[in-house]
């Protein structure tokens, strides 16, 4: 089956009297350059305009019918060649069909055998690595061979396994980071995440410590603004002989009972005074 052309002659274009008309024509137009009509002469303008537009016609008109004469017998030769290419359009389409079906089982069998080969190395991360994750299309194709394949797997799961380490190297956020970087496989992400967790801490931290000066302030303020408390009278100091039995280089002392208008803090100071000076107090029990 061979297409072969038989002889041919193209239709002689068709010929007028090109050159003279548009010398004419160029000569006329002449006359209108810089032309200008007056209202007496407006008649004149809407003669010479529909001279010209009439000869703008006739010119257009023959264009346009030859123009179909012409393509008379092109469109039969273009009806044929349709009609060969529809016949031979249906067992192509077959053909291809069968072709392109061959192929995706080719495809499956490939797949099959690079997932067989992953899950054959990845014993360290098959709680949560799965090959959808990192699986290239470019894989599938013939050209690709499986040994290539099986080695760009290999490749991954030892940067995987170098980007775990690094993590794992972090001083902060080791586990939502691990996690980050296991859902996508992204340093950058990871790295990401890193960042955003230390910038929340570093935000918690400026609020606590603006709430706790704001307490502070507050506190100043009010103790400012408040009316000074009257002391209590004080107690009266009762002077009590510490029991005999002390040893004889030890200075004497004496339990004395006696009341203080103090803070919070300042009454853990003098608490802290008298541990660190080795002063026994006990607390009064109010009757």
């Amino acid at each position: 089956m061979k297409f072969e052309l038989q002889a041919y002659s193209l239709p002689e274009a068709p010929k007028f009297n090109y050159e003279e008309m548009k010398a004419a024509v160029e000569k006329k137009m002449e006359d209108y350059r810089g032309l200008v009509y007056t209202d007496e002469t407006i008649k004149d303008a809407k003669a010479d305009r529909a001279e010209l537009n009439s000869l703008k016609k006739q010119l257009n008109d023959e264009r346009i019918r030859l123009g179909r004469e012409w393509d008379k017998p092109f469109g039969v030769f273009k009806g044929q060649v349709d009609e060969i290419i529809g016949i031979i359009d249906a067992p192509v389409k077959l053909i291809d069909r069968q072709i392109k079906d061959y192929e995706k089982r080719e495809k499956e069998i490939k797949k099959q055998q690079i997932e067989n080969y992953f899950n054959s190395v990845n014993t360290k991360y098959k709680d949560w690595l799965k090959i959808e994750q990192f699986f290239n299309e470019k894989w599938l194709n013939k050209s690709f061979r499986l040994d290539a394949v099986m080695k760009e797997i290999d490749q991954t799961l030892d940067q995987i396994k170098m980007d775990l380490d690094e993590i794992n190297r972090w001083p902060l956020y080791v586990f939502e980071c691990a996690v980050v970087y296991k859902r996508t496989l992204s340093m950058d992400d990871a790295r990401a995440e890193k960042a955003r967790l230390i910038e929340v801490e570093e935000q918690k931290k400026r609020a606590e410590e603006k709430k706790k000066q704001q307490a502070q302030e507050a506190a100043k303020e009010a103790a400012e603004q408040a009316p000074e408390e009257e002391a209590p009278e004080a107690a009266p100091a009762v002077c009590i002989q510490e029991p005999e039995g002390i040893k004889e280089d030890r200075p004497v002392r004496y339990w004395m009972k006696f009341a203080a208008l103090l803070s919070h803090d300042e009454a853990l100071s003098l608490k802290g005074f008298f541990e660190t000076s080795g002063i026994r107090f006990e607390r009064i029990k109010e009757d």
